[in-house]
């Protein structure tokens, strides 16, 4: 599902998160140009090699400012603090 704007967007995500705390069912939100899912608390792997990737990642800390290490993109993150308020 996708709003398509922005501001729908936005809201669909907070309900997702609002959502976590009564499902532990995965949600997505997919649009033509992007899919969007929510992490829990923890240490995660992605793998992207579908075939579908874009050029293009985004990570936005949710909830709480995490900690962040990536590999394989193009400037990756060592240990680095996320926060959606600094």
């Amino acid at each position: 599902m996708s709003g398509g704007r922005f501001d729908h967007e936005i809201g669909v995500i907070k309900t997702m998160y609002e959502t976590k705390k009564f499902t532990s069912i995965p949600l997505f939100l997919v649009s033509e140009c992007s899919v969007t899912f929510l992490l829990d608390e923890g240490e995660h792997t992605i793998h992207a090699n579908t075939g579908y990737e874009a050029h293009s990642v985004g990570l936005i800390p949710v909830g709480q400012p995490c900690q962040v290490t990536t590999t394989g993109l193009k400037w990756n993150l060592d240990n680095s603090i996320l926060s959606f308020d600094d």
